[in-house]
């Protein structure tokens, strides 16, 4: 994948360990990256980082600043979620394990 040039994203900061960039994916368009140095909800107190991708709509205007602020708060949110779902347990066990099949496709997953 080669970088692909999406000037807002220069401009974009969110908390510290976080960045963002963006990456031709396959025939499918382009993604907006979320990375973030995270401390391991499997091996605490260990750290990693991760990447989350988000498949930018065809259509979208990627020089509406607006549209794109929007766009990158939701993936925002939605990764704050997965990390909520990370670390959110009940009698030990995780609430909604964001790693299983049922959570892949559930409204807070990336399946359908």
């Amino acid at each position: 994948m080669s970088e692909v040039p999406i000037g807002l994203l220069d401009y974009c900061r969110f908390k510290p360990g976080y960045d963002f960039s963006a990456d031709w994916y396959l025939d499918e368009g382009i993604t907006i990256n979320i990375h973030a140095d995270v401390e391991d909800s499997r091996n605490p107190g260990q750290r990693i980082v991760v990447t989350t991708p988000t498949l930018v709509p065809e259509d979208m205007d990627l020089a509406d600043e607006t549209l794109f602020l929007s766009f990158l708060r939701q993936a925002l949110i939605k990764f704050a979620i997965h990390e909520v779902d990370e670390w959110f347990r009940y009698r030990g066990k995780l609430v909604n394990d964001p790693h299983s099949a049922e959570y892949y496709y559930s409204e807070f997953g990336g399946g359908v």
